[in-house]
């Protein structure tokens, strides 16, 4: 994994016993980088922490992101517009999966 010691250095070799698997999604096309879907719950917390804002990703045009089921993304679209009128009164407001949380307050759609 190209990855694995600039972004989780201190999980060195071990990296590999955690990841359960990993695979591209979607077609190669030659215009974007595919998503890469990674499996390991012990691992995904602390890879997605290190990796929020880390220089080497940004500059590179890459980024974590959460794979979801249609279902789920309905969901967030649906509760989008809630979402960004927080953003603007300053609140604190994001999604966990499916759930949005303003000012940790669940909303439901």
């Amino acid at each position: 994994m190209w990855w694995r010691s600039a972004i989780a250095p201190d999980l060195g070799d071990h990296l590999q016993l955690h990841i359960d698997i990993t695979y591209r999604i979607g077609r190669r096309d030659g215009k974007r980088t595919r998503p890469v879907i990674i499996r390991s719950r012990a691992v995904k917390e602390s890879i997605w922490k290190k990796a929020k804002g880390f220089e080497y990703l940004a500059s590179r045009k890459l980024r974590f992101g959460e794979d979801l089921t249609a279902k789920d993304k309905e969901t967030q679209n649906c509760l989008w517009p809630q979402i960004e009128a927080a953003h603007k009164e300053g609140k604190k407001a994001f999604f966990i999966g499916a759930r949005a949380i303003i000012d940790e307050r669940e909303l439901r759609v």
